[in-house]
């Protein structure tokens, strides 16, 4: 069996879902391998740095020398052309990460063709998938790498984005986003709502925040609006619903597979009249119901669930028996 070792850019050590994904798993893969392996994060753009937005227990490969005998490298889609190309004149197995099924033709500098990219995925041991959406993309844009595709689920820690009683009654007339996608439609949608809000409602902006900071936000408000442009997998609209808010806006395509209602409620990208009615419409609902916990905790858990831990490992546990064949 070889060391399984996950690269990943550095993000500027700003809160990035793709990379707190990454971390989980190797945190994760660390525990179920066995004590002659080890998994790893490699920062090619800086071999000391590491994420402190977000509490982790990973350990961190600090060398750009891989073993073709010992190493099994696992590449974000988004830079897939680039590393791949080094990493077959090492003659090192390497899979691909696929986040964003949207990603699949980035060429890092456009120093790559096409056709590179396409030999790139036809030539990777294994693809992840983390999302339906994801799965469906690789098998349109890659036709006859179907039968490597490996799905992975993700999880989100219910423990931390959780929704209790208490929760539930300590909540504040408060509708939270994060504008790091499509700021430009959040700011035209704030300044036409801010016009209709009552007065003891507010907004609150989430940038640039830890995660600590942003469960605190999420535990206290009760709308969150999501401004996912194309995404792989969205995780701030799952954290935000599962920590008892109403999330309303864009899918991202991928959130789709959960975005049902009654916590959830679609706009499509762009209408932000019908996404201003709705958040209008639901502020009036809440002002006047008080049974809100009782009506979202059965599908919170239903939500927490999918998303589980346990899922998320036993796709884990399938990746290793895959790359022991390598």
């Amino acid at each position: 069996m070889k060391s399984i070792i996950y690269i990943c850019p550095t993000g500027k050590n700003k809160p990035t879902g793709g990379i707190k994904v990454i971390y989980k798993h190797v945190e994760i893969l660390s525990k179920l391998l066995s004590k002659e392996v080890t998994s790893k994060v490699f920062h090619f753009e800086d071999f000391n740095f590491k994420c402190n937005w977000f509490p982790h227990k990973v350990s961190f490969k600090k060398n750009s020398t891989f073993d073709p005998a010992k190493e099994f490298a696992i590449i974000p889609e988004w830079m897939a052309v680039y590393h791949a190309k080094m990493l077959q004149k090492m003659r090192v197995s390497y899979g691909i990460s696929v986040q964003n099924g949207f990603y699949l033709n980035t060429k890092p500098k456009n120093n790559f063709s096409d056709q590179e990219i396409n030999e790139v995925y036809e030539k990777a041991k294994i693809i992840i998938s983390y999302s339906d959406e994801i799965t469906e993309c690789i098998k349109l844009t890659f036709p006859k790498t179907v039968d490597k595709i490996l799905r992975i689920g993700i999880s989100v820690d219910s423990k931390k984005f959780q929704y209790t009683e208490q929760i539930y009654k300590s909540k504040e007339n408060l509708i939270t986003y994060m504008p790091r996608k499509n700021r430009n439609h959040a700011n035209k949608l704030l300044f036409i709502l801010k016009q209709h809000l009552p007065k003891n409602w507010e907004i609150k902006i989430l940038d640039n925040l830890t995660e600590p900071e942003v469960i605190k936000f999420f535990k206290k408000s009760k709308i969150f609006l999501s401004f996912s442009e194309l995404e792989g997998f969205g995780l701030p609209p799952v954290e935000a619903a599962l920590s008892g808010n109403s999330v309303i806006g864009y899918t991202g395509e991928s959130g789709k597979e959960y975005w049902d209602p009654p916590i959830f409620e679609e706009v499509f990208s762009g209408d932000l009249r019908t996404f201003t009615n709705k958040v209008i419409n639901k502020v009036k609902d809440l002002n006047k119901n008080n049974r809100v916990f009782e009506k979202f905790k059965p599908y919170i858990s239903k939500l927490a669930d999918k998303y589980s831990l346990e899922k998320e490992q036993r796709g884990l546990l399938s990746l290793i028996d895959k790359i022991k064949n390598f």
